[in-house]
């Protein structure tokens, strides 16, 4: 009996040991690297309890390139016609990771009837947030969202994730029905974030990830 519960423990230390022997995050050997991606981005505004507008452009689709460690990424709108502008740009490192956007909105449909009304809006948002991750030895943001595709998660591992962000929205509108705005109106506002990202791998290299992020800001209007 003896021999064969030290048999059993045996067993199972190799196989934890071998789990844990098993690189959790590895870089890809290949030199090129093809991704594709789709974007449906919100924007509504909301005047009132009767009025609600929304963005014109929600569809966006995303194309990167990777040759050895130089990349390329960039994403373009679904509909040509639109003058909205809606730009961004993230990095993601081993511990650290960068997100920044700028977005600008002109035409805008009635929510409730999707007919095209011109609101006379005029919406800006800028934005950059840097955040450190927590458990960077298991866990990579990089194989999930980086364009390179530069790194691969091999176990299902997650990670806290802590940030700090600032952020500028300005809001202009020459419609006498939306008269708050009828001088443009600027914010700031800053602040840290916490959340929790997790990646599930499963077979055949395919993977789903979650996370959930939580910000608290301060805010100057100018």
């Amino acid at each position: 009996m003896k021999n064969r519960c030290l048999l059993l423990f045996l067993f199972c230390l190799f196989n934890v040991e071998s789990l844990y022997c098993q690189e959790t995050v590895s870089m890809f050997d290949g030199k090129f690297a093809v991704s594709i991606s789709g974007n449906y981005n919100i924007g509504i505004f909301t005047h009132g309890q009767t009025q609600s507008f929304r963005t014109d452009e929600p569809w966006k689709m995303g194309l990167g390139l990777r040759y050895k460690k130089y990349s390329l990424s960039f994403s373009i709108p679904l509909n040509f016609q639109s003058n909205s502008l809606d730009m961004e740009f993230n990095s993601y490192s081993e511990k650290l990771y960068f997100e920044s956007y700028l977005k600008r909105y002109k035409t805008y449909y009635a929510d409730k009837t999707n007919e095209f009304k011109n609101a006379g809006l005029d919406i800006m948002n800028i934005g950059i947030t840097a955040g450190w991750i927590q458990n960077s030895k298991n866990h990579s943001l990089g194989s999930v969202y980086n364009k390179k595709l530069d790194r691969k998660q091999n176990i299902s591992s997650g990670s806290f994730l802590y940030g700090f962000g600032v952020y500028y929205t300005s809001i202009y509108s020459d419609n006498t029905e939306i008269h708050h705005y009828n001088e443009r109106n600027s914010i700031i506002h800053f602040g840290p974030s916490a959340g929790y990202s997790y990646t599930w791998v499963l077979s055949h290299n395919m993977f789903i990830n979650t996370g959930i992020n939580i910000g608290a800001n301060l805010g100057i209007n100018t």
